[in-house]
């Protein structure tokens, strides 16, 4: 799964490429794909990958310091309260 905040980063687009190689010979059958690993458990990875990705971009920003003492871990949904006549706000 690409993921655009990988790039420019050191050694993601290095990832990146390795994984399109892999890819590709797992498609041209050069390469068997593992047995083990199910679509789902590759969504979850990459999943995983991506919540963690965020997390580090997130920690290292110079910007956005006092949001982040409210909201310390990408993910975490925020809803605030339901005024009249508005309709429910989150981030």
């Amino acid at each position: 799964m690409w993921i655009s905040a990988h790039v420019g980063i050191e050694l993601h687009d290095k990832a990146d490429m390795l994984a399109r190689l892999e890819a590709r010979d797992i498609h041209l059958e050069i390469t068997p794909a593992p047995a083990f690993i199910t679509f789902e458990n590759a969504l979850n990875s990459s999943m995983d990958i991506a919540m963690k990705s965020w997390q580090q971009k997130w920690q290292r920003e110079v910007t956005g310091q006092l949001t982040r003492q409210f909201i310390p871990q990408v993910g975490t949904k925020i809803l605030f309260p339901d005024f009249p006549d508005c309709r429910q706000i989150g981030i």
